[in-house]
């Protein structure tokens, strides 16, 4: 009997330190103790109805921006009084984010601009733009919804897409193969 229980605390072990951590938390920049509205790229008009899309981006605690994972959501920001502000409900994070800290980034965009911030940040003209990262501790079974404390306003710009170095590179060659024909003429 002895020798069937630690069989089964030793499984148990094992399988408990496999177990990648997942938490929770409310995706929202207007929540108790959370106060940041989006602007348009004049950084006073606010990002308001379904023209506007807000997602959130996460990694393991310290993450840095480029290891970030897209959560894929598209919430669309408030109107009237709640202008500026996205309210996206309770979020769960069942990635291998290892602890209970996960970094997260909010990224907004003008919706009519791409289905999500990654299509429309290569759009040529498009209003994008990003927040600070933060850490967060997630919630997990019992405890409380933590709301995105430590997140900052920010404004969208405008994408430049300039051509690329090929295209320039080949422009360059036929202009001077050009200038070279037309002075030996």
């Amino acid at each position: 009997m002895k020798k069937h229980i630690l069989i089964i605390a030793a499984v148990s072990l094992v399988a408990i330190s496999n177990v990648k951590a997942q938490g929770f938390f409310n995706f929202a920049n207007g929540a108790a103790g959370v106060n940041a509205p989006v602007s348009e790229t004049d950084g006073t008009t606010k990002l308001a109805g379904t023209a506007y899309l807000a997602d959130y981006f996460y990694g393991p605690a310290n993450a840095s921006v480029g290891s970030l994972t897209d959560a894929g959501v598209a919430i669309a920001f408030g109107t009237g009084g709640n202008a500026g502000y996205f309210f996206g409900g309770q979020q769960t994070i069942t990635a291998n984010i290892n602890g209970s800290t996960a970094t997260l980034q909010v990224r907004a965009w003008r919706a009519s601009d791409g289905a999500s911030y990654d299509a429309a940040s290569k759009v040529n003209g498009a209003h994008v733009g990003s927040g600070n990262l933060i850490q967060l501790a997630l919630g997990t079974g019992s405890n409380p919804t933590p709301n995105m404390t430590g997140i900052q306003s920010f404004n969208l710009g405008v994408v430049t897409v300039g051509p690329e170095p090929a295209t320039i590179a080949l422009g360059l060659m036929g202009a001077s193969a050009l200038f070279i024909r037309r002075r030996k003429v």
